[in-house]
């Protein structure tokens, strides 16, 4: 039977809020918006609303009726005020949402909003009301935004998540800037150890000199035995801030301010500390973290986040000390990466010799390190020519990064031990049917999904996750459909035949010689962060000679090719698996 709404009168379509047939419902709300929009009074409609917003038990239907009293424009400021108290937390929340939807609210309005974003007994608990807070406080003009932004930042929770609080901090994030030392002086008092790293690297970049002293003494005050968290995480955002950073001028209070700190603190917020005054060329925190790199019996993660800083100050004499770390199995991945950043003539030969017994995955850093400069590149092809270096171990990524030094000579060479590379064929038709024959071929043996994710691993888990494992280069494949093969073909087989904005490489040189390819992951005016198939590097500006976007796709072609059909069909049963795999 044809049902036809807009024969129905207003009070109908305002009963009709409670409809169990949601059609209905949208209809109805649609047709009364029509209607008030045309000047109809909707008075007795109104009324009907009203009453079911306060007297149903039904939330929904309760919710219904405000969306549908505000769209008809039957819901005045105080009547949304008077809502803000209501016991539904669902309908607190889009009061909160419907007194900015539009526009600046009132001053009074303003003052309720900042009331319930308070922690304490005028506040609103509920986390659903306290996210609708957080969102409507961008709404608010800056100005009237403190004592809000003062509620929320000091009450977020220890464990609220990181989606909320970055929501918080997009609205107090224009505070510090605007007032850096009034933000610092109200909002230092958080729970939240991402908002105190937000807040103080926000402060550090804003203006290094001035603020640094007051985000380090506050270091101290925050109660380091009792809780190290919070001065962790203010580390973390200083050093954030300075990332990119050779050198910066000692400042005269330094030397007085780390030693309470270092004394109290743990040895995490130490190192952290030794890193700031690598920064600064403290002598004394340069040796620390030398002493902590080579200290076998240290934390590993403390190690390289020395090692790290050291790399990323470009310290002095740092090669030898990298090159007796090839020897320690803990230290030999992240060595082998951090070697790119120094233009040691000895490098080549030290990777040479020790690559047969490298693992596959500390191959792949070897060859990554070895193609980011020509003369080093060169050694990498004679050593593809003598088969100290197997073919299969160079992508075509790599490949693609030796050309571009624009080296006519390397090229050559290139090309002579390892192959051309060829334009993207345009029809890829006979490589699917290819590997179609292959997963059809019911000569071979059952796929084993174990050795598929062995495979998968090795080949693809470097750069893209699948239910929860693997890197971030590339992107997730868990919701992709990875149940159709020709789906999996394509992107494999021609993978720069559609690139996403987000996943186009960048080839960035540098002045010393080195080149860098991969994805860039921020950008600041002190630093440009890429992210390569091997390692996140950090690149002061002021060693960047030349940038170079390429619509080419970072996930090299031809992976299939040193695959077994066996191999092939194993992967591809992996990559289809519609739940997680249990590892026994």
């Amino acid at each position: 039977m044809k049902v036809d709404l807009a024969l129905r009168s207003d009070q109908e379509l305002a009963r009709f809020q409670s409809h169990p047939n949601e059609w209905y419902v949208r209809t109805a709300r649609r047709i009364l918006q029509e209607r008030a929009a045309a000047g109809q009074d909707l008075g007795p409609a109104h009324q009907i609303l009203r009453e079911m917003l306060v007297d149903d038990t039904d939330v929904r239907h309760r919710l219904r009726a405000l969306w549908t009293l505000h769209a008809t424009g039957g819901l005045d400021e105080p009547a949304r005020l008077q809502l803000l108290g209501d016991p539904s937390p669902e309908v607190r929340a889009w009061s909160v949402r419907l007194l900015v939807d539009d526009g600046p609210p009132s001053d009074t309005a303003i003052g309720r909003l900042s009331a319930m974003a308070y922690d304490g007994p005028s506040g609103d608990r509920s986390p659903l009301v306290r996210l609708y807070l957080a969102s409507a406080m961008q709404r608010i003009p800056v100005e009237k935004r403190w004592e809000m932004a003062m509620g929320l930042f000091n009450g977020a929770p220890a464990d609220l998540d990181a989606d909320q609080t970055r929501l918080i901090w997009y609205g107090v994030e224009p505070l510090v800037a605007a007032d850096p030392f009034r933000a610092w002086g109200r909002l230092m008092h958080s729970r939240n150890a991402r908002l105190h790293r937000f807040l103080a690297r926000r402060m550090v970049e804003k203006d290094l000199g001035a603020m640094m002293p007051a985000v380090l003494g506050a270091i101290s005050e925050a109660g380091l035995e009792s809780s190290p968290t919070i001065p962790r995480s203010i580390l973390d955002g200083v050093l954030e801030a300075v990332a990119g950073r050779k050198r910066v001028e000692m400042p005269k209070w330094w030397p007085d301010i780390p030693k309470p700190m270092v004394a109290k603190g743990d040895a995490e917020i130490r190192a952290k500390l030794a890193a700031l005054g690598l920064l600064f060329g403290d002598p004394a925190a340069e040796a620390g973290l030398r002493a902590v790199v080579e200290d076998r019996g240290a934390d590993v993660g403390s190690r390289q986040f020395a090692m790290r800083n050291l790399v990323d100050r470009r310290a002095a004499g740092l090669p030898p000390v990298l090159f007796r770390l090839l020897d320690d199995e803990a230290m030999r991945a992240p060595a082998i990466r951090a070697l790119a950043a120094f233009n040691d003539p000895k490098t080549p030969a030290t990777l040479l010799k020790r690559y047969p017994n490298l693992t596959p995955a500390e191959r792949d850093d070897a060859i990554a390190t070895l193609a980011s400069r020509p003369a080093w590149a060169r050694a990498m092809i004679e050593a593809i020519d003598s088969r100290t270096i197997p073919r299969r171990d160079v992508s075509t990524t790599i490949a693609r990064q030796v050309l571009a030094f624009g080296d006519g000579k390397l090229t050559e060479a290139m090309e002579k031990a390892w192959g051309s590379l060829r334009p993207t064929a345009r029809d890829k038709a006979p490589l699917i049917a290819k590997y179609h024959a292959i997963l059809a071929d019911r000569r071979l043996p059952p796929a084993n999904l174990a050795r598929g994710r062995l495979l998968f691993g090795r080949m693809c888990g470097q750069c893209h996750r699948l239910y929860g494992e693997g890197g971030d280069l590339g992107p997730d494949l868990t919701g992709s459909d990875r149940a159709n093969p020709d789906y999996i073909l394509q992107n494999v087989l021609d993978p720069s035949a559609s690139v996403g904005k987000d996943y186009t490489m960048t080839t960035v040189a540098t002045v010393d010689g080195r080149l860098i390819s991969g994805i860039v992951r921020e950008q600041t005016p002190a630093s440009l962060v890429i992210q390569s198939a091997t390692d996140r590097v950090t690149i002061p500006r002021e060693d960047v000679e030349v940038i170079k976007p390429s619509s080419v796709s970072m996930m090299p072609e031809g992976q299939l090719d040193p695959l077994t059909p066996r191999e092939i069909r194993d992967l591809f049963a992996y990559l289809a698996i519609a739940r997680p795999l249990r590892r026994d």
